[in-house]
């Protein structure tokens, strides 16, 4: 889910050495430090988005969908490139949970899956500064965390869920897999506080189950 301290995480793999791809989203006002997220995949889920008549922020309960032999072949062909191109490397891309499972069906076993999570309520906060109202916002939160939840639980991979607001925590995860790491964490990449737990019962018990899991 964005604004979940995703581009944090991929900053620190950026600082371990892990090769996040060739053209990066640039930096803008809302995110200063960059996304690091590779363009190319992104544009692939948007692509693939449109032809559906779906965006990034469209809630769906067809999610995930197979993206077709064609989107099938270019993910194989994405990961293929990626594993001539460099030993270690990671994946950020907007709408990879809507397409997993073509993902999944590609991406070698040996793959980590890294799934950070943030109070609903600082979420939506962020996300309103983004001009998402907290009803959608919410049901943003919910879907996406649900479609990460299935994906850890598929088994599949290694799965490794980070809380975004306990760095303490966030970093017993994450240091078993990258050793001793320079974690570039700003104070400023928490400007909204949480509040309160939101009233709906789907959320809480969402977010409940990401706090056991991390």
């Amino acid at each position: 889910m964005g604004r979940s301290g995703t581009s944090y995480v991929a900053s620190i793999l950026d600082q371990a050495g892990v090769d996040l791809g060739r053209e990066l989203k640039p930096a803008d006002e809302h995110n200063e430090r960059g996304y690091f997220e590779d363009l190319e995949a992104l544009r692939m889920h948007q692509g693939w988005l449109e032809e559906r008549g779906l965006s990034f922020v469209s809630l769906d309960e067809r999610f995930p969908l197979d993206p077709g032999p064609e989107g099938r072949a270019q993910v194989a062909e994405f990961v293929r490139k990626r594993e001539h191109e460099t030993e270690q490397w990671g994946l950020k891309a907007p709408g990879i949970l809507f397409f997993w499972p073509a993902w999944r069906e590609a991406l070698p076993p040996s793959s980590v899956l890294l799934f950070p999570f943030r109070h609903p309520d600082a979420t939506l906060r962020s996300l309103e500064r983004g001009g998402i109202d907290r009803e959608q916002g919410l049901a943003l939160w919910i879907q996406l965390n649900r479609l990460a939840l299935a994906a850890v639980d598929e088994g599949r991979f290694v799965a490794v869920v980070l809380d975004f607001d306990d760095r303490r925590k966030l970093a017993a995860r994450l240091a078993p897999l990258l050793g001793p790491y320079v974690d570039p964490y700003e104070l400023g990449l928490h400007h909204h506080s949480r509040g309160p737990l939101p009233e709906d019962s789907e959320a809480r018990a969402v977010y409940e189950e990401l706090s056991r899991r991390a």
